[in-house]
């Protein structure tokens, strides 16, 4: 009996020292600059890998050794009247980091040139998915388009994998251009951040930073245009591969 009692007030001694440590964690995103600018509740960054992966990345950010501006979930318009969704920005004296998330695990296959990449596991199992250096460079196309920049030393492409993932045979040769795991985001980007790599003075990167501050927050009107035209391209890709 004595067991038995002693069995239970553990149990409910546990679930209180969890209750107190979820809702700490909860007050601690709701006061960062993360939920602040991007709008997302705990609940969806917790339960949705995408942007736990985002937010894991934004938190990596925070703790480069320069100054720095960071932007998430921006719909930058398009010549033809619809927008391009940019995961992650960050603009600081050395440029323009565009950052496409992938919150993939298993093995990936991957070459900048090819239409497709893979992902497999140890099951056997594969998931084809759209090469995410195209994915960005249609970003950074527009951003590039909004801003009027022809320097393509100022914005820097990178796609941040999991860090549960494994990079089997990936090709990426060109400038500008990086596929890194987020365990690897600090030590890399740091590493580039030296005075002779700064495109930007103090004032462009304020004035750059207040330009591209009008597409966060967006509108569940233009969300919802974006998530229409996103899928009937999707469609169209089906069609013709």
């Amino acid at each position: 009996m004595f067991f038995f009692i002693f069995l239970i007030i553990l149990i409910v001694a546990l679930v209180l020292i969890q209750k107190n440590k979820n809702k700490e964690r909860i007050e601690r995103y709701n006061t960062s600059e993360y939920a602040l600018i991007s709008g997302n509740d705990y609940h969806s960054v917790h339960w949705d890998k995408g942007n736990r992966g985002e937010y894991q990345t934004f938190l990596e950010l925070e703790r480069l050794p320069a100054y720095k501006k960071l932007l998430v979930n921006l719909y930058i318009p398009k010549k033809d009247s619809t927008t391009t969704e940019l995961d992650l920005v960050m603009v600081s004296e050395y440029g323009i980091h565009v950052f496409e998330s992938k919150n993939y695990s298993g093995w990936i296959f991957g070459n900048e040139k090819n239409k497709f990449w893979m992902q497999t596991f140890k099951t056997g199992d594969k998931n084809r998915f759209y090469n995410p250096i195209w994915q960005n460079r249609g970003h950074i196309n527009a951003l590039k388009e909004l801003l009027e920049i022809e320097d393509d030393n100022v914005i820097k492409s990178c796609i941040v994998f999991g860090n549960d993932c494994e990079f089997k045979d990936l090709t990426v040769t060109s400038k500008n251009m990086l596929v890194f795991k987020r365990n690897q985001v600090y030590n890399t980007l740091s590493s580039q951040m030296i005075e002779p790599n700064k495109v930007f003075t103090r004032e462009q990167l304020e004035s750059t930073y207040y330009k591209l501050r009008e597409y966060i927050l967006a509108d569940n009107a233009t969300k919802l245009a974006h998530v229409e035209n996103v899928r009937a391209i999707v469609e169209q890709n089906q069609t013709f591969n």
